[in-house]
């Protein structure tokens, strides 16, 4: 159900679909009068660039789908303010197939143009620019409308650089209006942009009509300024008949008294000068019905309500597509079935690149710097002369991407690759030397495997497979997700890693956003603030989309309070479900229940210590000596590491490489955040020994550029080696703890229930953790380290390794019971000088071994126990080191306890 959402969002087509064609047009954005002050707001902030702005009204036409319509697919910037959109296109226009079939069934396709516009009317979109140009006819003969885009995301046309619309179809109570949109002013806040009404389009659609059914383009004999005073003159004549006056001006009064008295009567409910006269495509379609009921036309009624087409073209072929041999399979009709987003994404993989393919067909021309440069500069820094050489404006031309040389780079994938097996079964047949190169690619790092085309296209047919068949396909989904994740699905692979319900359109809908909240005037200053580097998510419309998440967070969390850094935790989910607001917002309380449980309370801060000084103690277990430098430079986990955690460090990285990150912390536990932060310290290991505290400071404040493949595999191979317990926090979501104790505790341990508190690590108070330098360990992962119990399959597959038992209590207290291979040190050897602790402990261990040292002492002298672990990780510089919580009393009532 996950994939519905996500297929209705990138227009996943039927099987056997006719090949469809992608383009793009190309627009200029205006740039900000210059003056005084006109880098800034009236907030102060920098003015966000037109075609940003642009970029961000766009997106919601990502999911508008209809088989009305043709798909958009990408909104793309280019220098000097450019802006290219992609979309779905097809080879014949509606005039062009006028042209060519005068039989057509016109009716047909008017009832087609009418459904195409009230699409975007029921959506609240005016399209404004109507043309028989932006109508296709696809090669089953169904109209699909063009061009919706344009109007709407330049923001009623004031955000760009040229008028929207054809002048001999603009309305007679417009042309009145004096100044065009792109000349006035541009607004700064998107409530003050001004949109024309369905009213403009039904005029336009009216002329359309006219000039479909009588064949002839209206003022076609007069230039563009005859045009206008025809208009003019129009307009100022409200007693006359508007659209007698059109015909008879245009010569088409007898040609459009012999069309049919349906289109005549639509005609005239469309073409009149009062706004609130003109009739709603609704109403225009209910006409067709009645009429042709009327008439007892049904099956020409049926034919204009469905897609439009003969029985049998309904009819499932015969032939099994799947019966058929896989090398008889034509590869062009598999990959063109694959939602149009693969298609560009794989595009761009295989070479494809939108700026050089507008180049090459001279849409957008190369021109020398100097050759732009205007005749003159004014004090004001207004740019005077030379305008046409710095401006594209708008491209009436349309761009097909060439895709010959991605369907040349897709011969050489195996048709198997369309149909991956989701369950493997040992076979004894050769591997193929694509599906060997596919296994070895999945070792490679991230960066080189989501530019790997063959690669993505089976990673991402393969998800597709896997996100169809939820939830009983979860496990082989997070399974996948853990060698890496297709950037097309992230976002649903990601919601579905979190448990997010697949119903969650109407989780919003019940919330009461107009009340005030204390946090209103904050959240109102860091949202401007947050990633202003991302072209989208910079964007006055993703403002909106991210203001209203948080605020629907911070009501339904009464109990929690906002706190900054909670736009930069919103910021990646808004980012991948910008067009579904719910789907962000239910990934997000998701991701916050998990991994920052109780991060956002109103005193956060023996929540957020707790989490400081558990970073400090899996520093020292893993780096000794990064962890002594550390502490003798006084440089604390508080100085640095606050905002990692609270923003999970997405505000730490670009929000690429937060992707990287997050594709491995979201499939593991609420503790693995904690090994982020320690691989990134040891990634700045050498800076850091290096240098003192005043250098440290200055490191942490303009952190360099990180590896991220290589801190997600650190982080991975040390979570892996540390004993769960180690991370152990009190402030943990119960949920999780649970779900990590059921996979985690022995299977074969037979205990009374009261020995289940103590095998636990509890009562482990924030002031003894900050005080100890070594992470405890509970008695459930001694007895499973040193194999005295089976382990529960666990989803961390922990891996323990060499260890070694040093017990610290007394000689007595030692022969009374202690552990198989344990080794007894007394406390007299731990107060000895150092050179005989170092000849003492490595006669029993070698650092080089890697080995994992537990401290086993008693409850009553636990102080012993820490003392000899710290003086381990001091003087020796031994990593690895844990000490074992409670005390050996707690296996007092087992049979593991050896006598003598």
């Amino acid at each position: 159900l996950l994939l519905n959402r996500w297929m209705a969002g990138v227009g996943a087509a039927e099987e056997g679909r006719e090949p469809v064609l992608i383009g793009c047009r190309v627009l200029q954005a205006r740039l900000y009068a210059s003056g005084a002050g006109s880098d800034c707001s009236a907030s102060g902030l920098p003015r966000t660039p037109c075609s940003i702005r642009i970029h961000g009204r766009f997106q919601k036409f990502l999911s508008l789908r209809h088989e009305r319509l043709c798909s958009y697919i990408e909104c793309a910037r280019a220098s000097n303010e450019t802006v290219i959109l992609v979309s779905e296109t097809f080879s014949t226009t509606l005039k062009d197939h006028l042209k060519s079939d005068p039989s057509t069934d016109r009716m047909r396709l008017a009832y087609q143009m009418l459904q195409a516009v009230d699409v975007l009317h029921t959506s609240g979109i005016t399209h404004h620019c109507l043309d028989l140009d932006c109508f296709y006819v696809d090669p089953s003969g169904r109209v699909k409308l063009s061009n919706h885009a344009l109007y709407d995301c330049t923001g009623g046309g004031v955000l760009c650089t040229f008028p929207i619309g054809s002048p001999r179809l603009v309305p007679v109570d417009k042309i009145s209006q004096g100044s065009l949109p792109h000349t006035r002013p541009i607004p700064e806040e998107e409530s003050e942009l001004v949109f024309d009404g369905p009213d403009y389009d039904m005029w336009t659609l009216g002329l359309l009509l006219v000039e479909m059914f009588c064949g002839e383009e209206l003022w076609s004999h007069l230039t563009l300024k005859q045009t206008f005073s025809k208009i003019f003159i129009l307009a100022n004549q409200p007693s006359l008949n508007v659209l007698d006056s059109i015909l008879k001006e245009n010569g088409l009064q007898d040609s459009f008294s012999k069309i049919p008295a349906l289109i005549q009567r639509i005609v005239r409910d469309c073409v009149v000068a009062s706004t609130t006269e003109r009739k709603s495509c609704q109403q225009l379609m209910e006409l067709f019905h009645r009429d042709l009921i009327a008439a007892n036309r049904v099956n020409a009624c049926v034919n204009l309500m469905y897609k439009y087409g003969k029985r049998e073209e309904l009819v499932l072929p015969k032939t099994e597509f799947s019966k058929l041999p896989l090398e008889k399979v034509n590869k062009r009709t598999m990959y063109r079935s694959r939602p149009l987003e693969e298609m560009v994404h794989l595009w761009k993989l295989a070479g494809g690149d939108l700026v050089a393919e507008l180049k090459r067909n001279g849409v957008m021309k190369h021109t020398a710097a100097v050759c732009r440069l205007p005749y003159m500069v004014s004090n004001d820094g207004s740019l005077i002369g030379n305008e046409t050489s710095r401006l594209v404006r708008l491209s009436t031309n349309r761009v097909v991407l060439n895709m010959s040389l991605l369907e040349d780079k897709l011969s050489e994938v195996e048709t198997s690759a369309f149909y991956p097996l989701l369950v493997k079964t040992p076979t004894k047949a050769r591997i193929s030397d694509p599906q060997r190169q596919y296994e070895n690619m999945q070792l490679v790092g991230k960066n080189i495997k989501e530019v790997d085309l063959q690669y993505q296209l089976r990673r991402m047919v393969l998800f597709t497979r896997l996100l169809r068949g939820l939830p009983s396909t979860l496990q082989l989904l997070l399974k996948e997700s853990r060698c890496d994740i297709p950037p097309l699905m992230r976002g649903l692979t990601w919601a579905a890693a979190l448990g997010v319900d697949h119903n969650v359109s109407d989780c919003l809908d019940s919330i009461d956003f107009d009340q005030t909240l204390p946090c209103d005037k904050q959240i109102e200053v860091d949202i401007p603030r947050c990633h202003q580097y991302h072209t989208l998510l910079s964007s006055p419309t993703a403002h909106d989309v991210l203001r209203r998440v948080i605020r629907a967070w911070v009501i339904t969390n009464p109990d929690l309070v906002y706190w900054q850094g909670l736009d930069s935790l919103a910021a990646p989910f808004i980012s991948l479900h910008f067009n579904d607001p719910p789907l962000a917002f239910s990934s997000l309380t998701n991701f916050i229940n998990k991994y920052s449980y109780k991060f956002f309370l109103s005193d956060n801060s023996a929540v957020i210590q707790e989490y400081l000084a558990v970073l400090n103690q899996l520093v020292a277990f893993h780096d000794p000596h990064l962890s002594n430098h550390l502490q003798q430079q006084s440089f604390t986990p508080d100085l640095y590491a606050m905002p990692w955690f609270l923003t999970m460090f997405a505000h730490t990285f670009p929000i690429g490489k937060a992707y990287h990150l997050w594709d491995a912390l979201i499939l593991r536990g609420p503790e693995f955040p904690l090994f982020i932060g320690v691989a990134i310290l040891r990634a700045l290991r050498d800076m850091l020994l290096s240098t003192d505290f005043d250098g440290c400071i200055l490191l942490f404040s303009d952190i360099p550029e990180m590896d991220i493949d290589w801190i997600t595999r650190l982080a991975c191979n040390m979570h892996v080696i540390t004993p769960l317990s180690c991370s152990h926090r009190k402030w943990t979501n119960p949920v999780e703890a649970a779900k990590q104790a059921s996979h985690t505790e022995p299977s074969d341990l037979t205990r009374p229930a009261t020995l289940d508190k103590q095998m636990h690590i509890s009562e482990y108070s924030l002031t003894q953790r900050r005080q100890e330098r070594c992470p405890c360990i509970s008695g459930f992962d001694v007895l499973s380290i040193t194999g005295l119990v089976k382990r529960n399959v666990s989803d961390r597959n922990f891996q323990c390794g060499k260890y070694i038992l040093f017990d610290v209590r007394s000689k007595t207290e030692f022969e009374r019971g202690h552990l198989p291979n344990s080794v007894n040190i007394s406390v007299s050897d731990i107060v000895s000088p150092e050179g005989d602790i170092k000849n003492i402990v490595q006669s029993f261990m070698i650092s080089e071994q890697r080995k994992l040292v537990i401290v086993l002492g008693s409850s009553h002298r636990f102080q012993d126990a820490t003392h000899f672990a710290e003086t381990l990780l001091q003087i020796c510089a031994f990593p690895r080191i844990c000490v074992l919580h409670g005390g050996m009393e707690i296996f007092s009532q087992t049979e593991f306890l050896i006598v003598g």
